[in-house]
């Protein structure tokens, strides 16, 4: 998935056609815009945003758009903000950059920092990524399991070992955490197998 920060490389003349060529200038009136929106055709992600790629890597479509329009996205103003609110737009007269503040000012402006029912979550459940849509069911390759883990606290023969301390029995869990330095929940966690569960 594309950064919503990294920085546009220059592009021949070629990739600017190939990249206008999936836009839809027709695209929707929006209320307070005086231009329709530019509607990005091609690949998108799950929030709407359009992907291209540049040299093998994936931008998101509406900062290449500001950027070949002559907008400058540098420094804390790295990010290409919609006026619009149409995340598939790559009209440039409907984008800006700005800071994190800018962008979190911004959505309390509108109003998208709703909670409880308002939230994004409930008025659009459809976007959040579960079970099957979910990265880590599409990519597996991508999951870090066991030591590979940024947050591992043991590695595998410390969980075979544990296994075997708790099914030879005389021992709880929780002394073996306070042995492992470790909290009981997670020595739970290991003997249930809901974590560790490639280490047999």
């Amino acid at each position: 998935m594309p950064k919503a920060s990294k920085e546009i490389p220059p592009l021949k003349e070629s990739a600017k056609i190939r990249f206008w060529r999936k836009v839809d200038r027709n695209g929707p009136m929006i209320p307070e815009m005086k231009e329709r929106c530019w509607v990005w055709t091609a690949c998108k992600d799950i929030d709407g945003y359009g992907n291209f790629g540049i040299n093998g890597s994936a931008f998101r479509a509406h900062r290449v758009a500001f950027v070949l329009s002559g907008g400058i996205l540098s420094g804390e103003r790295n990010l290409a903000l919609h006026r619009c609110d149409n995340p598939s737009c790559c009209n440039p007269a409907h984008i800006f950059a700005g800071s994190d503040a800018d962008n979190m000012l911004d959505k309390k402006t509108k109003g998208r920092t709703a909670r409880g029912d308002r939230h994004g979550s409930k008025t659009h459940p459809e976007r959040i990524r579960r079970g099957k849509t979910h990265p880590s069911f599409l990519h597996p390759e991508n999951v870090r399991k066991g030591e590979a883990h940024a947050m591992a606290k043991l590695n595998e023969s410390q969980v075979a070992c544990i296994r075997s301390q708790y099914r030879a029995g005389g021992i709880t869990q929780k002394e073996i955490a306070r042995d492992y330095n470790v909290s009981r929940h997670l020595i739970s966690a290991i003997v249930c197998r809901r974590l560790w569960r490639h280490v047999a």
